[in-house]
């Protein structure tokens, strides 16, 4: 049974991977970040899903080799139609003359298999910092605060953030809840929301443990931890990021 055209179906994110079991681990993956992904095998199958009019991706996680071709044809034939998305590239070979070509092809990120999870959200996490003007067109921020933004910078290999205290060092999980703050600066976060994005739960149990860790960030960042400019408090909306 085909959907009406009228229906919409929600999509941002496209993931071209041939190899069953880690298509599907993926998928979760992206969810557990916020996403809605769709899922190709194939080269053929892709193109389907890019030239319907009905998805607008922001990510695409993209296999190198796949059962019909070299798929850094998409990668060129993207940047060629003009997509601002992400692209990270997924391949088996991480050898240098591999990743060069895909980045000239207008990769934004290449990731060597295996890879850890950890690795692969964090990468995407920087990723969607650094193309956060392009994400967010529709809702552009006063040319000020995007200059104020521009000084903090985010390393997602060291867990590092340059803030206006300098470079700071966080846990693995300080940088990730930081960094999705970051990401969405400018709009209220409710702990609800980063509980199901940050913490990955389902169901949402009565804790302060964001409190606690948004405590703990704001004693790294904030000149005064007691009187928050970055990590503020919005009663009844949650907490929101300013640079």
């Amino acid at each position: 049974m085909r959907l009406s055209s009228q229906i919409k179906i929600q999509a941002d994110a496209l993931i071209v991977e041939d190899e069953p079991s880690l298509s599907i681990a993926l998928e979760l993956s992206l969810k557990k970040m916020g996403f809605f992904p769709l899922t190709a095998a194939s080269i053929e199958q892709a193109y389907t899903f890019l030239e319907d009019t009905q998805y607008t991706f922001d990510l695409i996680l993209l296999d190198r080799q796949l059962p019909d071709g070299d798929s850094i044809d998409i990668c060129h034939s993207l940047r060629n139609s003009g997509f601002k998305g992400m692209i990270l590239m997924l391949t088996a070979s991480g050898d240098t003359s591999s990743r060069v070509e895909g980045l000239r092809a207008g990769a934004d990120d290449y990731l060597p298999k295996p890879f850890s999870w950890e690795e692969l959200e964090a990468r995407i996490e920087a990723l969607k910092w650094r193309m956060k003007p392009e994400l967010d067109a529709e809702h552009p921020h006063s040319e000020a605060q995007n200059e104020k933004l521009h000084l903090w910078r985010i390393d997602s290999t060291k867990h590092q953030v340059l803030t206006p205290k300098g470079w700071t060092k966080l846990t693995a999980f300080e940088f990730k809840l930081l960094s999705y703050l970051i990401q969405e600066h400018g709009t209220p976060v409710s702990k609800e929301r980063l509980l199901r994005q940050v913490w990955g739960l389902k169901i949402l149990p009565k804790t302060r443990t964001v409190d606690w860790f948004i405590g703990r960030l704001r004693k790294l960042i904030e000149e005064d931890p007691k009187k928050p400019t970055h990590i503020v408090n919005m009663r009844g909306r949650g907490y929101v990021f300013k640079p």
